[in-house]
């Protein structure tokens, strides 16, 4: 089943380093499917001893997304309850 995008959520992580690739690792540790989040806006503090201030503001892929408009029932991300 297609929907079309209507609304984009903005989330924090409440962490204060990480990156798509540590964040997916905490999600399924906890037993999701997948991260929970489409994107991921770097701080810059990829590990915990490690920052980067060339990557801060970068954005990485999270939940693997397809190439249309639409949302496919399997790209719907998490932590938006009542928006997914």
């Amino acid at each position: 089943m297609r929907r079309a995008w209507t609304n984009i959520i903005i989330h924090c992580s409440d962490s204060e380093w990480g990156c798509a690739r540590e964040i997916r690792k905490w999600h399924l540790e906890r037993g999701w499917k997948d991260i929970g989040y489409h994107f991921v806006i770097l701080n810059g503090k990829v590990l915990p001893r490690l920052h980067l201030p060339a990557i801060d503001g970068s954005i990485e892929c999270g939940r693997i997304l397809n190439e249309t408009l639409t949302v496919e029932t399997d790209e719907v991300g998490s932590h938006a309850l009542g928006y997914n």
